[in-house]
């Protein structure tokens, strides 16, 4: 009988036994592991090129220099651009002629006016005046027909023209000698009218408006 409870007893410790050596080996399992999640790495912005402001180019103007009046003489640069060269030419003189007119045409009016005031006396002015605009005028024309060309000049545009840069001059000293040719023959002006002090004053007058 003692024999029978001593081997219950150790059926007991063996079935403990085995059940903690069970419990241990599931505890001592390596857990798994949850995934974890990254966030991708953001990505640099690319920042937007900064809008340049175009740069300013000066233009080479041909003839530029030599369109220059001086002391000696008026000078204008006329442009003209066309598909065939020689019209270019024939606008860009037509273009020179036509503003060396307007401002010689300034010229005229200066000094007619002024000579005809203090030369000539307040009574008569106007008559002299009058006379004068209008046979220095006819001067101016004729100058302009044979004036000289100082510089010209004539690029290819790449767009199917041509560019052409022509300049025209006149010479001061010719157009006071001319304007007092002619004035020396007008019967009207014949006792308003004085060369030499004309010559002064146009002198005098041309000098100061270049």
């Amino acid at each position: 009988m003692k024999k029978l409870h001593l081997l219950g007893v150790a059926a007991m410790i063996l079935t403990l036994a085995s059940c903690g050596s069970n419990k241990q080996m599931v505890n001592n399992q390596p857990q798994q592991q949850q995934p974890t999640y990254q966030q991708p790495a953001q990505q640099p912005v690319a920042q937007q090129p900064v809008a340049q402001q175009p740069s300013r180019e000066s233009v080479v103007i041909p003839c530029k220099q030599e369109a220059r009046s001086d002391k000696d003489y008026f000078r204008e640069l006329g442009v003209g651009t066309n598909v065939n060269m020689q019209n270019a030419r024939d606008a860009a003189l037509s273009s020179a002629k036509e503003m060396l007119k307007n401002r010689l045409g300034g010229v005229v009016k200066g000094v007619s006016t002024g000579y005809s005031k203090t030369v000539a006396g307040q009574s008569a002015s106007d008559k002299v005046e009058r006379i004068m605009e209008r046979e220095m005028n006819q001067v101016v024309d004729k100058m302009l027909n044979d004036a000289d060309n100082p510089c010209e000049d004539v690029i290819w545009l790449g767009s199917g023209e041509y560019q052409a840069y022509y300049v025209i001059e006149v010479s001061k000293k010719e157009l006071i000698n001319n304007s007092i040719d002619v004035l020396s023959q007008e019967e009207e002006l014949k006792y308003l009218y004085d060369r030499e002090k004309f010559r002064e004053w146009a002198k005098q007058y041309m000098s100061e408006n270049q």
